[in-house]
């Protein structure tokens, strides 16, 4: 997202009114914040899921050795 202007400030003011215009530029700023960090936040769970995954398949893997040595 690119940043604000001064003409696209002062045509905020003047249209919509100071308040209006604050809530906007407040409202495109904490959007943009949180955007960047739900991406962060998903790149860390898609991390974490692969993580989980492959502790998954070495406990199975542990696991069915384990069964086989008892076997014998």
């Amino acid at each position: 997202m690119e940043n604000l202007n001064l003409e696209e400030v002062v045509y905020l003011v003047t249209n919509i009114g100071f308040p209006m215009a604050v809530c906007v530029i407040l409202l495109r700023y904490v959007l943009q914040t949180i955007g960047s960090r739900l991406d962060k936040l998903d790149n860390s769970i898609s991390k974490l899921n692969r993580s989980i995954r492959e502790l998954d398949t070495e406990a199975k893997t542990t696991n069915a050795s384990s069964e086989r040595k008892k076997a014998e």
